[in-house]
């Protein structure tokens, strides 16, 4: 393991320590639990879209890569084609 690598290693497992020992949250008034609903089911809400728009153009950049490939292999053999001929 190189040196920088131990030095990020470490930094990165002091700093995870850090966050989850010396981070504290305040709670605010707890009387209702409808904010906190409120808040988990917008957040799964983006989180769904965002999926939803990463898998779109995940599919789109496949059809558009295999839209290429045909292309590509089409052109190819009609240049072996017109190649044949002369």
């Amino acid at each position: 393991m190189s040196e920088h690598a131990r030095y990020c290693s470490a930094f990165c497992f002091i700093f995870t320590i850090d966050c989850l020992l010396v981070a504290q949250v305040k709670a605010q008034d707890s009387s209702s639990d409808e904010p906190e609903i409120k808040y988990a089911i917008i957040g799964a809400g983006i989180g769904l879209f965002l999926s939803i728009c990463f898998l779109l153009i995940k599919l789109y950049i496949i059809r558009k890569q295999v839209h290429d490939s045909e292309q590509e292999r089409s052109d190819a053999s009609l240049r072996r084609a017109s190649a044949r001929d002369h």
